[in-house]
Protein backbone atom coordinates (compact mmCIF):
# COMPACT_ATOMS: atom_id res chain seq x y z
CA UNK A 1 0.00 0.00 0.00
CA UNK A 2 2.67 2.60 0.83
CA UNK A 3 4.41 1.89 -2.54
CA UNK A 4 1.23 2.37 -4.02
CA UNK A 5 0.38 5.76 -2.94
CA UNK A 6 4.39 7.11 -3.04
CA UNK A 7 3.71 5.96 -7.03
CA UNK A 8 0.51 8.04 -6.89
CA UNK A 9 2.39 10.92 -5.07
CA UNK A 10 4.86 11.29 -7.65
CA UNK A 11 2.72 10.08 -10.95
CA UNK A 12 -0.02 12.83 -11.05
CA UNK A 13 -1.76 11.73 -13.40
CA UNK A 14 -1.86 8.50 -11.34
CA UNK A 15 -3.16 10.03 -8.74
CA UNK A 16 -5.64 11.92 -10.82
CA UNK A 17 -6.82 8.41 -12.54
CA UNK A 18 -7.33 6.67 -8.77
CA UNK A 19 -9.47 9.78 -7.48
CA UNK A 20 -11.31 10.07 -10.23
CA UNK A 21 -11.96 5.92 -9.92
CA UNK A 22 -12.63 6.02 -6.32
CA UNK A 23 -15.09 8.79 -7.14
CA UNK A 24 -16.90 6.96 -9.69
CA UNK A 25 -17.42 3.88 -7.95
CA UNK A 26 -18.73 5.66 -5.01
CA UNK A 27 -21.08 7.33 -7.07
CA UNK A 28 -22.05 4.23 -9.05
CA UNK A 29 -22.73 2.65 -5.93
CA UNK A 30 -24.77 5.17 -4.61
CA UNK A 31 -26.67 5.43 -7.83
CA UNK A 32 -27.95 1.50 -7.28
CA UNK A 33 -28.25 1.96 -3.22
CA UNK A 34 -31.01 4.98 -4.22
CA UNK A 35 -32.15 2.93 -6.90
CA UNK A 36 -33.19 0.45 -5.33
CA UNK A 37 -34.32 1.89 -2.12
CA UNK A 38 -37.78 1.32 -1.42
CA UNK A 39 -38.26 4.89 0.17
CA UNK A 40 -36.26 7.44 -1.75
CA UNK A 41 -35.75 11.17 -0.52
CA UNK A 42 -38.68 13.54 -0.60
CA UNK A 43 -39.00 15.07 -3.93
CA UNK A 44 -35.17 14.00 -4.92
CA UNK A 45 -33.49 15.93 -7.65
CA UNK A 46 -31.59 12.51 -8.59
CA UNK A 47 -32.08 12.43 -12.33
CA UNK A 48 -33.36 8.84 -12.60
CA UNK A 49 -36.33 9.02 -11.92
CA UNK A 50 -36.29 11.93 -10.64
CA UNK A 51 -39.83 13.14 -10.33
CA UNK A 52 -41.97 9.82 -11.25
CA UNK A 53 -40.93 6.37 -12.37
CA UNK A 54 -44.62 6.16 -14.94
CA UNK A 55 -42.85 9.22 -17.01
CA UNK A 56 -39.76 7.32 -17.72
CA UNK A 57 -38.85 7.27 -21.66
CA UNK A 58 -41.46 9.80 -21.91
CA UNK A 59 -39.24 11.75 -24.93
CA UNK A 60 -39.12 8.81 -26.67
CA UNK A 61 -42.96 7.95 -26.75
CA UNK A 62 -43.91 11.95 -27.53
CA UNK A 63 -41.94 12.03 -30.51
CA UNK A 64 -43.16 9.16 -31.80
CA UNK A 65 -46.36 10.17 -30.63
CA UNK A 66 -46.65 13.64 -32.23
CA UNK A 67 -46.18 12.07 -35.96
CA UNK A 68 -49.05 9.46 -35.28
CA UNK A 69 -50.81 12.23 -37.79
CA UNK A 70 -47.65 14.09 -39.47
CA UNK A 71 -48.93 17.01 -37.65
CA UNK A 72 -46.49 17.42 -34.42
CA UNK A 73 -46.46 21.51 -34.37
CA UNK A 74 -50.64 22.00 -33.75
CA UNK A 75 -52.65 21.34 -30.92
CA UNK A 76 -52.64 18.85 -28.88
CA UNK A 77 -49.03 18.38 -29.38
CA UNK A 78 -47.25 22.22 -29.52
CA UNK A 79 -44.25 20.32 -30.39
CA UNK A 80 -40.78 22.38 -30.40
CA UNK A 81 -38.48 19.59 -31.82
CA UNK A 82 -37.06 20.25 -35.46
CA UNK A 83 -38.67 18.20 -37.97
CA UNK A 84 -35.72 15.78 -38.94
CA UNK A 85 -36.13 14.40 -35.56
CA UNK A 86 -39.28 12.86 -36.73
CA UNK A 87 -37.66 11.40 -39.67
CA UNK A 88 -34.87 9.69 -37.41
CA UNK A 89 -38.24 8.57 -35.22
CA UNK A 90 -40.14 7.05 -38.50
CA UNK A 91 -39.22 3.68 -38.11
CA UNK A 92 -39.58 3.43 -34.38
CA UNK A 93 -43.15 5.37 -34.60
CA UNK A 94 -44.14 2.42 -37.39
CA UNK A 95 -43.15 -0.18 -35.30
CA UNK A 96 -44.61 1.66 -31.91
CA UNK A 97 -48.00 2.38 -33.98
CA UNK A 98 -48.35 -1.40 -34.88
CA UNK A 99 -49.45 -1.95 -31.04
CA UNK A 100 -45.87 -3.06 -30.24
CA UNK A 101 -44.57 -0.60 -27.72
CA UNK A 102 -42.62 -2.68 -25.79
CA UNK A 103 -40.53 -3.53 -28.66
CA UNK A 104 -40.20 -0.05 -30.19
CA UNK A 105 -38.48 1.21 -27.02
CA UNK A 106 -36.44 -1.97 -26.93
CA UNK A 107 -35.02 -1.37 -30.97
CA UNK A 108 -34.18 1.85 -29.55
CA UNK A 109 -32.19 1.10 -26.58
CA UNK A 110 -30.71 -1.51 -29.15
CA UNK A 111 -29.59 0.58 -31.77
CA UNK A 112 -28.28 3.23 -28.46
CA UNK A 113 -25.99 -0.03 -27.82
CA UNK A 114 -25.04 -0.16 -31.70
CA UNK A 115 -23.97 3.57 -31.53
CA UNK A 116 -21.86 2.68 -28.49
CA UNK A 117 -20.10 0.00 -29.91
CA UNK A 118 -19.55 2.29 -32.82
CA UNK A 119 -18.24 4.81 -31.45
CA UNK A 120 -16.12 2.74 -29.07
CA UNK A 121 -14.20 0.63 -31.45
CA UNK A 122 -13.36 4.45 -33.99
CA UNK A 123 -12.41 6.01 -30.45
CA UNK A 124 -10.14 3.13 -29.32
CA UNK A 125 -8.47 3.15 -33.00
CA UNK A 126 -7.89 6.84 -32.75
CA UNK A 127 -7.05 7.30 -29.09
CA UNK A 128 -6.09 4.09 -27.36
CA UNK A 129 -3.94 2.54 -29.58
CA UNK A 130 -1.78 0.70 -28.01
CA UNK A 131 -2.97 1.38 -24.98
CA UNK A 132 -4.81 -1.18 -22.37
CA UNK A 133 -8.74 -2.29 -22.92
CA UNK A 134 -9.13 -1.57 -19.73
CA UNK A 135 -9.01 1.93 -19.78
CA UNK A 136 -11.89 1.99 -22.57
CA UNK A 137 -13.94 -0.27 -20.43
CA UNK A 138 -13.80 2.05 -17.77
CA UNK A 139 -14.01 5.40 -19.96
CA UNK A 140 -16.92 3.81 -21.34
CA UNK A 141 -18.78 2.71 -17.69
CA UNK A 142 -17.49 6.45 -16.42
CA UNK A 143 -19.44 8.30 -19.58
CA UNK A 144 -22.41 5.45 -19.56
CA UNK A 145 -23.18 6.23 -15.03
CA UNK A 146 -22.53 10.27 -15.67
CA UNK A 147 -25.45 12.15 -15.26
CA UNK A 148 -26.20 13.81 -18.26
CA UNK A 149 -26.03 10.07 -19.94
CA UNK A 150 -28.56 8.86 -17.17
CA UNK A 151 -30.72 11.56 -17.72
CA UNK A 152 -30.19 11.24 -21.18
CA UNK A 153 -31.19 7.65 -21.29
CA UNK A 154 -34.20 7.94 -18.55
CA UNK A 155 -35.71 10.02 -21.51
CA UNK A 156 -34.79 7.67 -23.80
CA UNK A 157 -34.61 10.91 -25.55
CA UNK A 158 -33.56 10.48 -29.59
CA UNK A 159 -30.23 13.66 -28.57
CA UNK A 160 -28.35 10.26 -28.06
CA UNK A 161 -28.23 9.95 -31.80
CA UNK A 162 -27.10 13.90 -31.91
CA UNK A 163 -24.34 12.82 -29.64
CA UNK A 164 -23.29 10.00 -32.01
CA UNK A 165 -23.22 12.04 -35.09
CA UNK A 166 -21.27 14.46 -33.07
CA UNK A 167 -18.68 11.83 -31.93
CA UNK A 168 -18.52 10.46 -35.80
CA UNK A 169 -17.89 14.04 -36.83
CA UNK A 170 -15.00 14.20 -34.35
CA UNK A 171 -13.60 10.80 -34.65
CA UNK A 172 -13.55 10.65 -38.86
CA UNK A 173 -13.13 14.56 -39.62
CA UNK A 174 -9.30 14.18 -40.33
CA UNK A 175 -9.38 10.70 -41.37
CA UNK A 176 -7.00 10.31 -44.55
CA UNK A 177 -9.77 8.22 -46.24
CA UNK A 178 -12.38 11.21 -48.44
CA UNK A 179 -15.01 8.92 -47.75
CA UNK A 180 -15.09 9.12 -44.05
CA UNK A 181 -14.42 12.63 -44.13
CA UNK A 182 -17.47 12.92 -46.25
CA UNK A 183 -19.33 10.92 -43.72
CA UNK A 184 -18.09 12.87 -40.86
CA UNK A 185 -19.34 16.36 -42.73
CA UNK A 186 -22.57 14.88 -43.38
CA UNK A 187 -22.97 13.58 -39.28
CA UNK A 188 -22.58 16.91 -38.47
CA UNK A 189 -25.00 18.12 -40.84
CA UNK A 190 -27.35 15.18 -38.90
CA UNK A 191 -26.74 16.63 -35.44
CA UNK A 192 -27.22 19.65 -36.38
CA UNK A 193 -30.76 19.39 -38.09
CA UNK A 194 -32.12 17.22 -34.99
CA UNK A 195 -30.79 19.61 -32.21
CA UNK A 196 -29.07 22.83 -33.49
CA UNK A 197 -26.80 23.67 -31.32
CA UNK A 198 -23.83 21.09 -32.53
CA UNK A 199 -23.44 23.58 -35.11
CA UNK A 200 -21.06 25.47 -33.08
CA UNK A 201 -18.83 22.29 -33.66
CA UNK A 202 -17.94 23.46 -37.27
CA UNK A 203 -15.51 25.90 -35.52
CA UNK A 204 -13.18 23.45 -35.75
CA UNK A 205 -13.05 22.97 -39.83
CA UNK A 206 -13.39 26.90 -39.59
CA UNK A 207 -10.53 26.79 -37.18
CA UNK A 208 -8.40 24.30 -40.11
CA UNK A 209 -9.49 26.49 -42.61
CA UNK A 210 -11.79 23.89 -44.19
CA UNK A 211 -13.86 26.88 -45.90
CA UNK A 212 -15.22 23.79 -48.57
CA UNK A 213 -15.77 21.48 -45.73
CA UNK A 214 -17.36 24.23 -43.75
CA UNK A 215 -19.76 25.58 -46.76
CA UNK A 216 -20.81 21.67 -47.93
CA UNK A 217 -21.81 20.90 -44.20
CA UNK A 218 -23.60 24.31 -44.28
CA UNK A 219 -25.54 23.89 -46.47
CA UNK A 220 -26.25 20.29 -46.10
CA UNK A 221 -27.62 21.37 -42.44
CA UNK A 222 -29.85 23.89 -43.70
CA UNK A 223 -31.69 21.36 -46.41
CA UNK A 224 -31.82 18.55 -44.06
CA UNK A 225 -33.42 21.05 -41.49
CA UNK A 226 -36.31 22.63 -43.24
CA UNK A 227 -36.82 19.78 -46.09
CA UNK A 228 -38.86 18.25 -43.77
CA UNK A 229 -41.26 20.79 -43.38
CA UNK A 230 -42.31 19.94 -46.74
CA UNK A 231 -44.19 16.45 -45.62
CA UNK A 232 -45.68 17.70 -42.39
CA UNK A 233 -49.57 18.59 -43.14
CA UNK A 234 -50.41 21.81 -42.84
CA UNK A 235 -48.15 23.27 -45.24
CA UNK A 236 -44.40 24.53 -45.43
CA UNK A 237 -44.70 27.89 -43.92
CA UNK A 238 -47.55 26.87 -41.49
CA UNK A 239 -45.19 24.23 -39.62
CA UNK A 240 -42.05 26.53 -39.67
CA UNK A 241 -44.34 29.49 -38.16
CA UNK A 242 -45.63 27.21 -35.69
CA UNK A 243 -42.44 25.16 -34.75
CA UNK A 244 -40.53 28.87 -34.32
CA UNK A 245 -43.63 29.55 -32.14
CA UNK A 246 -43.16 26.78 -29.81
CA UNK A 247 -39.86 27.26 -29.85
CA UNK A 248 -40.45 30.49 -28.54
CA UNK A 249 -42.98 28.92 -26.09
CA UNK A 250 -40.61 26.35 -24.76
CA UNK A 251 -37.64 28.79 -23.98
CA UNK A 252 -39.98 31.02 -21.96
CA UNK A 253 -41.20 28.59 -19.94
CA UNK A 254 -40.28 27.68 -16.57
CA UNK A 255 -38.94 24.39 -16.38
CA UNK A 256 -36.28 24.80 -14.44
CA UNK A 257 -35.96 21.54 -12.02
CA UNK A 258 -33.04 20.41 -14.52
CA UNK A 259 -32.21 23.32 -16.30
CA UNK A 260 -28.22 24.08 -16.20
CA UNK A 261 -28.15 26.91 -18.27
CA UNK A 262 -26.10 30.32 -17.47
CA UNK A 263 -29.75 31.89 -17.87
CA UNK A 264 -31.36 29.62 -15.26
CA UNK A 265 -28.60 29.83 -12.92
CA UNK A 266 -28.72 33.80 -12.70
CA UNK A 267 -32.28 33.15 -11.99
CA UNK A 268 -31.35 31.09 -9.54
CA UNK A 269 -28.85 33.43 -7.81
CA UNK A 270 -31.10 35.94 -7.39
CA UNK A 271 -34.13 33.81 -6.05
CA UNK A 272 -31.60 32.76 -3.52
CA UNK A 273 -31.05 36.53 -2.64
CA UNK A 274 -34.45 37.34 -2.56
CA UNK A 275 -35.09 38.78 -5.51
CA UNK A 276 -37.19 38.27 -8.60
CA UNK A 277 -35.87 35.23 -10.97
CA UNK A 278 -38.05 36.31 -13.72
CA UNK A 279 -37.81 40.16 -13.66
CA UNK A 280 -36.23 42.12 -16.41
CA UNK A 281 -33.32 42.86 -15.32
CA UNK A 282 -32.40 39.91 -14.14
CA UNK A 283 -33.45 38.35 -17.90
CA UNK A 284 -30.61 41.50 -19.21
CA UNK A 285 -27.69 40.40 -16.57
CA UNK A 286 -28.41 36.71 -18.01
CA UNK A 287 -28.30 37.58 -21.80
CA UNK A 288 -24.88 39.50 -21.04
CA UNK A 289 -23.62 37.39 -19.27
CA UNK A 290 -24.10 34.58 -21.78
CA UNK A 291 -22.83 36.80 -24.76
CA UNK A 292 -19.90 37.51 -23.54
CA UNK A 293 -19.33 33.84 -22.17
CA UNK A 294 -20.69 32.86 -26.06
CA UNK A 295 -18.10 35.23 -27.85
CA UNK A 296 -14.88 34.51 -25.49
CA UNK A 297 -15.47 31.08 -25.94
CA UNK A 298 -15.44 31.46 -29.41
CA UNK A 299 -12.18 33.81 -29.51
CA UNK A 300 -10.32 31.10 -27.05
CA UNK A 301 -11.77 28.29 -29.11
CA UNK A 302 -9.72 29.26 -32.22
CA UNK A 303 -6.50 30.32 -30.68
CA UNK A 304 -6.44 27.12 -28.02
CA UNK A 305 -4.07 24.20 -29.17
CA UNK A 306 -5.52 21.77 -26.54
CA UNK A 307 -7.88 19.54 -28.48
CA UNK A 308 -9.35 18.89 -25.01
CA UNK A 309 -9.82 22.45 -24.10
CA UNK A 310 -11.49 23.50 -27.88
CA UNK A 311 -13.88 20.41 -27.19
CA UNK A 312 -14.84 21.34 -23.45
CA UNK A 313 -15.67 25.35 -25.23
CA UNK A 314 -17.30 24.29 -27.92
CA UNK A 315 -19.72 21.82 -25.84
CA UNK A 316 -20.28 24.39 -22.99
CA UNK A 317 -21.34 26.44 -25.31
CA UNK A 318 -24.30 24.12 -25.98
CA UNK A 319 -25.38 24.66 -22.11
CA UNK A 320 -24.11 28.86 -21.73
CA UNK A 321 -26.18 29.92 -24.94
CA UNK A 322 -29.76 28.00 -25.34
CA UNK A 323 -32.37 28.87 -22.82
CA UNK A 324 -33.44 26.24 -20.90
CA UNK A 325 -30.66 23.60 -21.16
CA UNK A 326 -31.76 20.28 -19.99
CA UNK A 327 -29.21 18.11 -17.41
CA UNK A 328 -28.57 16.01 -20.98
CA UNK A 329 -27.06 18.88 -22.96
CA UNK A 330 -24.61 18.36 -20.86
CA UNK A 331 -22.98 15.12 -22.35
CA UNK A 332 -21.53 16.63 -25.21
CA UNK A 333 -18.66 17.42 -22.67
CA UNK A 334 -17.59 13.82 -22.15
CA UNK A 335 -16.12 14.29 -25.63
CA UNK A 336 -13.48 16.82 -24.27
CA UNK A 337 -13.84 15.46 -20.66
CA UNK A 338 -11.71 11.59 -21.96
CA UNK A 339 -9.03 13.41 -23.52
CA UNK A 340 -8.31 15.45 -20.17
CA UNK A 341 -8.49 12.23 -18.48
CA UNK A 342 -5.99 10.50 -20.65
CA UNK A 343 -3.31 13.64 -21.29
CA UNK A 344 -0.13 12.53 -20.77
CA UNK A 345 0.91 15.59 -18.16
CA UNK A 346 -1.32 17.27 -15.47
CA UNK A 347 -0.49 20.07 -13.20
CA UNK A 348 -1.90 21.71 -10.77
CA UNK A 349 -4.91 23.39 -12.62
CA UNK A 350 -5.96 19.62 -13.12
CA UNK A 351 -7.25 19.30 -9.58
CA UNK A 352 -9.59 22.12 -10.25
CA UNK A 353 -10.64 20.58 -13.71
CA UNK A 354 -11.23 17.21 -11.64
CA UNK A 355 -13.32 18.78 -9.51
CA UNK A 356 -15.60 20.77 -12.15
CA UNK A 357 -15.79 18.20 -14.00
CA UNK A 358 -16.95 15.41 -11.40
CA UNK A 359 -19.79 18.28 -10.57
CA UNK A 360 -20.81 18.37 -14.27
CA UNK A 361 -20.97 14.41 -14.44
CA UNK A 362 -20.95 12.66 -11.35
CA UNK A 363 -23.84 10.17 -10.89
CA UNK A 364 -24.53 11.47 -7.31
CA UNK A 365 -28.00 12.81 -6.04
CA UNK A 366 -26.11 15.44 -3.53
CA UNK A 367 -29.12 17.54 -4.35
CA UNK A 368 -32.51 18.66 -2.26
CA UNK A 369 -34.62 20.96 -3.06
CA UNK A 370 -34.17 24.61 -1.75
CA UNK A 371 -37.90 26.13 -2.45
CA UNK A 372 -40.06 22.98 -1.82
CA UNK A 373 -43.92 23.30 -2.89
CA UNK A 374 -46.51 20.92 -1.59
CA UNK A 375 -46.80 17.43 -3.12
CA UNK A 376 -50.20 18.37 -4.67
CA UNK A 377 -48.92 20.93 -7.06
CA UNK A 378 -46.08 18.40 -8.14
CA UNK A 379 -46.67 18.08 -11.89
CA UNK A 380 -45.91 14.08 -12.67
CA UNK A 381 -43.35 14.68 -15.20
CA UNK A 382 -40.94 17.00 -16.41
CA UNK A 383 -42.81 20.11 -17.41
CA UNK A 384 -43.51 21.53 -14.26
CA UNK A 385 -45.28 24.59 -14.54
CA UNK A 386 -45.98 25.74 -11.03
CA UNK A 387 -45.70 29.57 -11.04
CA UNK A 388 -43.69 29.42 -8.18
CA UNK A 389 -42.13 26.49 -8.53
CA UNK A 390 -38.27 26.71 -8.93
CA UNK A 391 -36.54 23.58 -8.43
CA UNK A 392 -33.50 24.79 -7.09
CA UNK A 393 -31.36 21.72 -5.90
CA UNK A 394 -28.05 21.83 -4.84
CA UNK A 395 -26.91 19.55 -8.18
CA UNK A 396 -28.42 21.89 -10.96
CA UNK A 397 -27.03 24.65 -8.79
CA UNK A 398 -23.96 23.61 -9.03
CA UNK A 399 -23.79 21.97 -12.35
CA UNK A 400 -24.77 25.54 -13.96
CA UNK A 401 -21.93 27.35 -11.62
CA UNK A 402 -19.25 24.59 -12.87
CA UNK A 403 -20.43 24.95 -16.23
CA UNK A 404 -19.38 29.03 -15.91
CA UNK A 405 -16.31 28.30 -13.55
CA UNK A 406 -14.99 26.23 -16.28
CA UNK A 407 -15.79 28.19 -19.24
CA UNK A 408 -13.71 31.16 -17.50
CA UNK A 409 -10.89 29.33 -16.07
CA UNK A 410 -10.15 27.40 -19.94
CA UNK A 411 -11.02 30.90 -21.07
CA UNK A 412 -8.18 32.37 -18.62
CA UNK A 413 -5.82 29.50 -19.16
CA UNK A 414 -5.97 29.79 -23.08
CA UNK A 415 -5.35 33.39 -23.31
CA UNK A 416 -2.76 32.77 -20.16
CA UNK A 417 -0.97 30.27 -22.73
CA UNK A 418 -0.95 32.66 -25.77
CA UNK A 419 0.31 35.16 -23.91
CA UNK A 420 3.66 33.65 -22.81
CA UNK A 421 4.02 32.31 -26.19
CA UNK A 422 3.85 36.00 -27.77
CA UNK A 423 6.51 36.96 -25.01
CA UNK A 424 8.78 34.22 -25.55
CA UNK A 425 8.53 34.96 -29.68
Amino acid sequence: MKKILSKLKEDKNSLVWAIFVLAVILGIVQFFFYLFSTNPPYLTNFPLFHQNPTDTFADFFNINTFIFGLSPYIEPFYSSYPPFNFIIALPFMLVQRAGLKILSICLYFASVVAMIVVLSVLFYKKHLNGQSKKTLIFIILLCFFSTPMLFLLERANYLFVTFFFTGLFLLLKDSEKRWQRILALCSLAFATAMKMYPAMFALLLLKDKRYKDLLFTALLSVQLFFLPFFILSGGFVKNITLFFSNLNDFILSKRLSVDVSTGNLIRIIAHVFGGDSNSQTVFTIGLVVRAVLFITSIVCVMLSKQTWQTLILISLMGVIVPMPAMKYNLVFTLFGFVLWLLKSEKGKMDVLYLVLFFIIIAPLSYGFIIAPVPPSEIYPGIALEVDNYLGLSVQTFLQGLSVVILTVTITVHTLISKIKGIKKA
